[in-house]
């Protein structure tokens, strides 16, 4: 009857949805491979040992193929560094491992942030977009004053939700690759749409505008929150 109707008119919109934004899919990809550089940048960097690079020149053994003599840029370099950062009776090479390991890590982290999270401008490009998209709803077609809010407020909500579930998909994301789970980047971007489409939809799960509002807004005020 109606509500079986009003079911499979539910499940088509989800899947509008989903239709629709599926190119966000792609940043839940991109998100995962940005997340498994980073990952192995920072265990990189904190076993960094200058005396372990590899350099051209000693791997030809300081010979071109045409036979030319090169010098070794590794003792150039090397000797720069130990002048540099051997200060205080510090060891140079030694010294400059340390600042690798420590400060050059916890810079990356400052300036990139959290691992699991996509980068501040990104974000603000993608909730820009978003931002102006529903508010014209309200102007399309006469809406009992509850939907028109709803679509008003969703100019601030719309960011909010992609911030929130960009945080939820990363949590996802961190817990499958500590467990080693295979295919990190497909499922990623799966979770990534899972979570996506009711974040900025709660009134399709909820089924009534008004509770939907509210929702929204009890989120939201939360997520202020957290975020100061």
């Amino acid at each position: 009857g109606n509500a079986e109707m009003s079911g499979i008119g539910n499940l088509l919109l989800m899947t509008e949805m989903l239709l629709f934004f599926s190119p966000l899919a792609l940043f839940g990809w991109y998100k995962a491979d940005v997340y498994e550089a980073r990952i192995s940048l920072r265990s990189k960097l904190s076993v960094f040992d200058i005396r372990s690079v590899q350099c051209f020149c000693c791997q030809a053994k300081h010979v071109l193929p045409n036979g030319e003599s090169i010098p070794c840029d590794r003792r150039f370099v090397e000797e720069g560094i130990s002048l540099w950062f051997g200060k205080d009776g510090r060891e140079g090479l030694s010294a400059f491992n340390h600042v690798m390991r420590t400060q050059l890590n916890a810079s990356i982290a400052a300036r990139l942030g959290k691992e699991t999270v996509m980068p501040l401008p990104q974000m603000l490009v993608l909730g820009s977009l978003l931002a102006w998209v529903s508010p014209g709803n309200v102007f399309l077609t006469p809406k009992p004053l509850i939907n028109n809010i709803c679509f008003a407020f969703d100019a601030v909500w719309l960011p909010a939700a992609l911030v929130l579930a960009d945080s939820t998909a990363g949590i996802a994301m961190q817990a499958m690759h500590r467990c080693n789970f295979p295919w990190l980047r497909l499922c990623t971007a799966l979770v990534y749409m899972i979570i996506l489409v009711p974040a900025f939809s709660p009134d399709l799960v909820l089924q009534d505008p008004t509770l939907s509002f509210l929702t929204k807004v009890i989120v939201f005020v939360g997520f202020c929150g957290s975020a100061l």
